[in-house]
């Protein structure tokens, strides 16, 4: 785990040399992991800097590189996908889909079945209501850790919340992989 989160640059750079390192070194000559290469050391291809930041949050719940969602920011923006800074501009009563990683979801005892969820991107912080019936019939879409929520803009002061009404799954390409949503009218 040390060596996937990079824990060893200093010593072996490239984390999956490292990581190959480590349990040729504790296997010792047990397995295949023990077979030296004739000539010269098979070196592995570096990780990408998504790859990277994917073992960080893997390994450690956060990584000090760039936000995963910056990865996919092309591809939501190409689907219509606002950011966070973006959400901010908003006027009350737009129709917004923003997506994120889900940093906290909430259904809070006195909130009689309301669910809150904030999601984070590379630009800030989102905050989405969720009703109960709707939380209930999208509840294996919000389990998963990106979404893109569809909803409505609501404001009070600086507070900017979105209603939903539909939700998405995401995939490490920023592909849809699971979603659901409602009419808007």
């Amino acid at each position: 785990m040390l060596a996937e989160a990079g824990a060893f640059e200093s010593l072996c750079p490239g984390r999956r040399d490292a990581l190959w390192e480590v349990l040729r070194q504790s296997r010792g000559d047990a397995g295949p992991l023990a077979r030296r290469t004739v000539g010269h050391a098979v070196r592995l291809p570096p990780m990408s800097g998504f790859e990277r930041v994917l073992a960080d949050y893997r390994t450690t719940g956060l990584s000090p590189g760039a936000h995963p969602i910056s990865f996919l920011r092309e591809e939501l923006d190409r689907r219509g996908v606002l950011s966070a800074r973006v959400l901010d501009d908003q006027a009350a009563g737009e129709r917004v889909r923003v997506g994120g990683l889900v940093i906290c979801r909430q259904r809070p005892g006195t909130a009689r079945g309301v669910m809150f969820i904030t999601l984070e991107d590379e630009t800030g912080f989102a905050n989405f209501v969720v009703m109960p019936d709707l939380s209930e019939k999208l509840r294996n879409v919000l389990r998963m850790p990106l979404l893109v929520l569809d909803g409505v803009v609501e404001r009070e002061g600086d507070v900017v919340n979105v209603l939903v009404r539909g939700a998405e799954g995401l995939d490490l390409a920023g592909r849809r992989i699971r979603g659901q949503s409602r009419d808007f009218r």
